[in-house]
């Protein structure tokens, strides 16, 4: 009786190999980023990181390569079989991924942070960790989506940049960082301040040098423009962005912060009256001091200012001074007094006249201020 052939045991591919390669990369990376770490910590030299980084990967990178020889040994057993096919899929595990992952590292590990921080807010002082922690706690951070709502940027406060890897703050360089707070003005054109180094970490601006190169007041929309710079697995990676700000100041004097300001046209008058009417009168020339008074991050303002103006009399009919002149236009006249400013459209003014004719006097007299904003409305219809 024959019996029945036996069946030869054909050996089973199996992908142990690559799975083992992976745990072993994985691995040394862990390793590495530990004993890094621990070597940062420790502040060891250059020469004690670059030992503990060998020391580390040797296991794994030895660990790796007996995984991929046993899986190539166990392709070429199963290769060898007549009933298994030939191609097999390379190993992708092993040292090369390693040395790539340390190479390009994960753009996320090191990241660009900017914030508005108060200015009196000494951060050069600060150590790498406990900079990034006042960052982040005791500013604004300002990496907003493009359509935000504008920040509000006061002269008190500043402009900060660092650069981050792992909650440390490191050399602000190895972020490739350029940012600069962009100005446009009624003209259209653009005024661009750059934000510069302070020390080795930091990039800033303070607001009042914003405040005091470009034509910012209350209200005043800009934003802040960024580029980066950092390493990917494809390259050097450039990113752009923009975030919307807001001039914010709650006192602001007259004339870009120098107090002078011309409140013209005015008319004038004494309110006195006869059977042709009132008297009126112009003030061709005023010249006035005073601040302004802001509710909010917008153009509306309250402002007061004090103000000395020279006078055209106008009156409404032919007055006879006492000496028998008759005077159709009295130049010779002069005011001051108090101006209230409503945000550039209308201002109403109460002071003192004197006019200094043969028939001179003094009386009070108020006075009417056309703003910019009412002329510009009335040159748009």
């Amino acid at each position: 009786m024959r019996r029945p052939p036996r069946l030869a045991c054909r050996p089973r591919a199996t992908a142990l190999g690559p799975i083992l390669g992976r745990v072993a990369s994985l691995a040394s990376l862990v390793s590495i980023a530990r004993v890094t770490r621990i070597a940062r910590e420790a502040r060891h030299g250059a020469g004690a990181r670059l030992a503990a980084l060998a020391l580390a990967t040797l296991p794994a990178l030895a660990f790796s390569a007996f995984s991929a020889a046993g899986a190539s040994a166990r392709t070429a057993a199963a290769a060898s079989s007549p009933s298994t096919k030939a191609s097999a899929k390379p190993s992708s595990s092993g040292p090369p991924a390693v040395l790539r992952a340390e190479l390009n590292p994960d753009p996320e590990a090191v990241h660009p942070e900017y914030a508005a921080c108060p200015a009196s807010l000494a951060l050069t002082t600060l150590d790498p960790d406990a900079l990034v922690a006042a960052v982040r706690q005791r500013c604004r951070n300002l990496r907003v989506p493009p359509n935000a709502t504008p920040t509000e940027i006061a002269s008190d406060d500043a402009f900060v940049a660092i650069c981050v890897r792992d909650k440390t703050a490191i050399d602000a360089r190895q972020c490739g960082m350029k940012l600069q707070a962009v100005v446009v003005g009624s003209d259209g054109a653009s005024t661009n301040v750059p934000l510069v180094a302070d020390g080795e970490l930091v990039l800033s601006l303070r607001g009042s040098k914003l405040e005091a190169v470009t034509p910012v007041e209350n209200g005043t929309p800009f934003s802040l423009a960024i580029t980066t710079q950092t390493s990917s697995p494809n390259g050097l990676e450039i990113r752009n962005g923009r975030t919307p700000l807001v001039f914010r100041r709650t006192f602001q004097a007259y004339g870009a912060g120098r107090w002078l300001w011309l409140p013209m046209p005015m008319l004038t008058s004494d309110l006195s009256s006869s059977a042709g009417g009132y008297r009126l009168g112009i003030t061709p020339l005023a010249l006035a001091a005073g601040t302004r008074w802001s509710p909010g991050a917008t153009r509306a303002y309250v402002g007061a200012s004090v103000f000395v103006g020279w006078n055209l009399l106008v009156p409404n009919d032919t007055q006879s001074l006492t000496n028998g002149t008759q005077v159709r236009v009295n130049y010779k006249a002069f005011g001051g007094g108090v101006l209230f400013d409503l945000a550039g459209w209308l201002g109403i003014g109460v002071g003192v006249g004197r006019t200094f004719t043969s028939d001179a006097r003094t009386d009070l007299r108020t006075w009417l201020y056309v703003g910019p904003r009412t002329l510009k409305f009335l040159g748009d219809l």
